[in-house]
């Protein structure tokens, strides 16, 4: 019995070791306040809102999705008007393994100062903060332990194992700056480099257990985050855009990135619909930190009105490294509504 829960102790820290990675939006540029609290408020509208999923795996068993809302406001200083701008969000997030019972569960509240940095509002520096808490849940009737077995068939008897409890809550802080810049009508650039986790907070289920002499110890690693594009007009009258970019994303020993580029051509009367397009790729490294191409995600998108609907798939398991074989085939699909369009000239990225 000893041995059996001293399997699954090393066997549970191992997995937490190694799954102890942030869920990696492939739509990484429609989901700006997960990648980056200094995003918050940054839009052409007073509000967003914004829902994405992602299903991935063979049968669909490894489930993401992410729903938030921010807003952004003027300031006023006594009775002068200030150009800069504030902006506050929240934002909730859950993943999910369906196979096993183990999920993570995170709701944070985000702030941002938008610092205009000339008068022609075309040139904006950013910063923010993400305080949090996150829930780790696991269901623990789903594992099997030795003394279970019936002696014939199925691990049917209860178990005399001192299981720890499954499920705890921890504080997560996140903070990042963003820069944005539009020299001129038909380019802009944009770069933002964001640390989450960065009071590393303890996620081992161990961590506090009655069960054990000595308790076990798992810090989940900080994650640096650098992410960049360019909006650069292909035609004359700015109807057709082409808008490449880049997320690299390290945490603890592993790395992973979203290299690649979408095409936008406004349609629609007065130009207020839009389709997209785009082809990206996705470096990984694995567990023996040896890069490895992961995945190439194809997009289309649409938006009309406010309105914006996206749509991936990762075309995964490329490589036929012995040592990775999760990153299966992906679906994501992205929802967001921008609200409340004025006349302020602010330049807000568009990903």
């Amino acid at each position: 019995m000893k041995q059996g829960l001293l399997f699954y102790i090393l066997l549970l820290v191992n997995v937490i070791c190694l799954k102890a990675q942030d869920p990696f939006f492939s739509q990484f540029y429609a989901n700006p306040t997960y990648i980056n609290p200094a995003l918050t408020g940054s839009m052409a509208g007073k509000y967003r809102l914004l829902f994405i999923n992602r299903n991935q795996s063979p049968d669909n068993v490894l489930k993401t999705s992410s729903a938030s809302a921010d807003f952004r406001f003027g300031l006023k200083f006594k009775s002068k008007i200030s150009s800069d701008r504030v902006g506050a969000g929240i934002l909730f997030v859950s993943d999910r393994n369906t196979s096993n019972g183990f999920s993570i569960t995170s709701g944070s509240f985000s702030l941002a100062y938008h610092k205009i940095l000339n008068k022609n509002w075309n040139e904006i520096l950013s910063a923010g903060i993400s305080i949090g808490l996150q829930q780790r849940n696991t269901s623990f009737d789903l594992l099997n332990f030795q003394d279970q077995f019936n002696g014939t068939s199925a691990y049917s008897l209860s178990t005399a194992e001192n299981i720890p409890n499954n499920n705890f809550a921890y504080g997560d802080y996140s903070a990042g700056i963003f820069y944005s810049i539009q020299p001129e009508k038909k380019l802009s650039f944009y770069a933002g480099i964001a640390i989450h986790h960065f009071n590393q907070p303890e996620v081992s289920f161990y961590q506090n257990s009655s069960s054990l002499n000595t308790a076990i110890s798992a810090k989940l690693p900080t994650k640096y985050t650098l992410h960049s594009g360019v909006n650069i007009s292909l035609s004359r009258n700015g109807v057709l855009q082409w808008l490449p970019g880049l997320a690299l994303m390290r945490q603890g020993n592993l790395w992973a990135g979203n290299v690649g580029n979408n095409f936008r051509w406004e349609s629609f009367a007065n130009r207020s619909g839009a389709f997209l397009v785009g082809l990206w790729a996705k470096p990984i490294s694995n567990i023996d930190e040896k890069i490895i191409m992961g995945s190439i995600v194809s997009f289309l998108g649409f938006e009309f009105s406010g309105y914006q609907l996206g749509m991936s798939m990762d075309l995964g398991n490329l490589t036929r490294d012995y040592n990775y074989t999760v990153n299966k085939n992906a679906f994501e699909i992205s929802f967001t509504f921008t609200g409340d369009f004025d006349e302020d000239l602010i330049y807000c990225p568009r990903f």
